[in-house]
């Protein structure tokens, strides 16, 4: 099975390379198709979502911001996001799991 890769080329410019990573970084967070989000484990909330997450949970990306990450999943998917979100505040890692979104309006 093939897996996939993004690369992003880009040429020297006057701007720092930290400026041009955190914005193509930020271009491709928007741009791409999966639904991404990025998520404070300390404390369970939603500090980014990109679009193509606010679609899939079908609510808007302005709603997720700040919310309950563990909130987003059915009771068995969030007590096992919950272990894994422990896991990565004491070792910096978890394993992966299947997980299922609740959808609600709750968001």
């Amino acid at each position: 099975m093939p897996k996939e890769a993004l690369a992003v080329a880009f040429p020297p410019s006057a701007q720092s390379s930290d400026e041009v990573a955190r914005a193509t970084c930020a271009d491709l967070f928007a741009a791409t198709v999966q639904p991404v989000m990025i998520v404070d484990a300390g404390q369970d909330w939603i500090i980014e979502a990109n679009a193509a997450a606010a679609r899939v949970l079908g609510t808007q990306r302005r709603q997720l911001i700040g919310a309950s990450f563990v909130s987003l999943f059915d009771e068995p998917s969030g007590r096992r996001l919950e272990l894994a979100l422990e896991a990565i505040r004491s070792h910096g890692v978890a394993t992966n799991g299947d997980m299922r979104v609740a959808f609600s309006d709750s968001i």
